[in-house]
């Protein structure tokens, strides 16, 4: 009894809380959706944000929580119900234009961009056919994806659009000025 309570604060400091996000509070969902920062945001049920909010942030999926774990260290982790309605007057499911027939619905903001994660974006990394086959291969797959997707892009931009689009109308940008063209190795 005593080696198992001293195993348990162990093995829960390992895991990654998952934050719980409102979709009334437009200043969090600005910051998750469109600031450029990884987050890995699932589409929570009812139940999974009520136990969420009673578990002290953990209640998302299964292999979610197995995956946080294995994610890059920056990358966020956020449950949210999509089918409430936004600031804007929007779900998030009619904002981003997700298929709410995927469960679980998954969705990865990051380096500007937010789209969902499906059996299909999974394949690539490990996943074979359906979403979440089994646990372990799940959170391989979709630890994988994460990273992949969440990692800086470098970009070349030569058209002041390009470099307004790219660059200046985000939070976060590095600007490098070269004298040459770039080859296509450098």
């Amino acid at each position: 009894m005593f080696a198992l309570a001293l195993l348990l604060p162990a093995a829960s400091a390992q895991q990654r809380q998952v934050e719980l996000l409102r979709a009334a509070d437009a200043a969090q969902l600005k910051a998750v959706f469109f600031s450029g920062e990884p987050w890995l945001v699932q589409c929570g049920t009812k139940a999974e944000i009520s136990a969420a909010i009673v578990d002290d942030g953990f209640g998302a999926h299964a292999v979610v929580e197995k995956a946080a774990s294995a994610l890059p260290k920056d990358v966020k982790v956020g449950l949210l119900d999509c089918h409430k309605q936004l600031p804007s007057g929007k779900t998030t499911i009619e904002r981003f234009k997700l298929d709410g027939s995927i469960s679980p619905l998954l969705v990865l903001a990051a380096n500007g961009k937010t789209v969902q994660i499906t059996p299909a974006a999974l394949t690539k990394h490990g996943l074979a056919t359906s979403l979440f086959p089994g646990p372990r291969a799940q959170a391989v797959a979709l630890a994988s994806y994460v990273k992949a997707k969440s990692e800086p892009k470098v970009y070349k931009a030569t058209t002041s659009q390009q470099l307004s689009t790219l660059c200046l109308k985000r939070k976060h940008c590095v600007l490098v000025l070269l004298d040459k063209e770039l080859s296509k190795g450098e």
